[in-house]
């Protein structure tokens, strides 16, 4: 079972105000879900927002790695055309797709 991972996130529904949230659990902090099983929906990460090796790091922090991890490795016009909160689809760039650990 998963851990939470409190985090600030911006808020989009308040002016992007930076809020603390559980990343493992996509809900607002405190976490009422702590001990249950993380968010199946993968974090992507797009290229030209840092490297892989940053990528990999900021997921170990930001959700000790309970939740999957999809690097994509080429710049695509509309990340929206293939990016699924609830499932892991197929990337046309041939992403890199890192599993969940341990959760």
């Amino acid at each position: 079972m998963a851990e939470c991972v409190i985090s600030a996130i911006v808020d989009t529904d308040r002016e992007n105000a930076l809020i603390p949230a559980c990343v493992v659990h996509t809900t607002y902090a405190p976490c009422p879900h702590d001990g249950e099983p993380a968010t199946p929906g993968p974090l992507h990460h797009f290229a030209g927002s840092g490297t892989r090796e940053e990528a990999i790091r900021t997921w170990r922090l930001r959700t000790h790695a309970q939740r999957p991890l999809i690097i994509h490795t080429a710049a695509i016009p509309d990340p929206l055309d293939h990016v699924c909160e609830t499932r892991i689809l197929l990337c046309p760039c041939g992403a890199e797709v890192l599993e969940a650990e341990g959760s």
